[in-house]
């Protein structure tokens, strides 16, 4: 974790745990700012990193991540119908839905009101606009448990760890990417 001092080593290969050490952080770190609405995965703001939905298949009909239209350094798969349920060893739901204003983005839950604010509401009113994440019982709890134990580190960790999956990008693509994503924003190119 990029964001913990001394640096903590997240289990890629539970990405479940770091979803809940990532959700610890943008619920309880004062250098957090929700406004940037953090994203799930590696806590850098929006638009550093995005997220493309597909169409709900399968038979849970959860949307899935488009991995070829999607951005972060952190590109972690994740089962997205788990990352919605609380549980006593996996407490963070934060997770991404389809926004409910039809702007087309993946949406962390925990960003949600930084996104509606974010966003040019001329002809909605916040008071129409759903209200979808709720954490569940016991969760904010369960988080801070997270969040206090979150430098302790085992000695030997339980599963074999993995690399991190990390996609390198060449600086020009890296330039036509923001040039794209200022153009999106406001209106024009870099």
């Amino acid at each position: 974790c990029t964001k913990c001092d001394p640096p903590v080593i997240l289990e890629h290969a539970n990405n479940q745990h770091t979803l809940g050490h990532n959700g610890s952080h943008i619920l309880f770190d004062k250098s957090i700012r929700r406004s940037d609405q953090p994203c799930g995965l590696c806590l850098r703001p929006w638009p550093m990193c995005y997220f493309v939905l597909g169409k709900a298949t399968g038979p849970s009909r959860a949307r899935q991540i488009d991995w070829r239209y999607s951005k972060c350094l952190n590109l972690l798969k994740f089962q997205m119908v788990a990352a919605q349920k609380s549980t006593k060893n996996s407490p963070c739901t934060n997770h991404l839905i389809l926004c409910p204003l039809q702007c087309g983005q993946g949406v962390w839950t925990s960003n949600l009101t930084a996104h509606y604010t974010g966003e040019p509401l001329n002809l909605l009113s916040l008071d129409s606009v759903p209200s979808v994440y709720v954490m569940a019982p016991g969760e904010r709890e369960r988080m801070s448990q997270i969040w206090r134990t979150r430098m302790d580190q085992p000695t030997k960790p339980n599963i074999k760890q993995k690399a991190p999956n990390r996609h390198l990008i060449s600086a020009p693509t890296a330039r036509a990417m923001l040039s794209g994503i200022s153009y999106l924003i406001h209106g024009s190119y870099l």
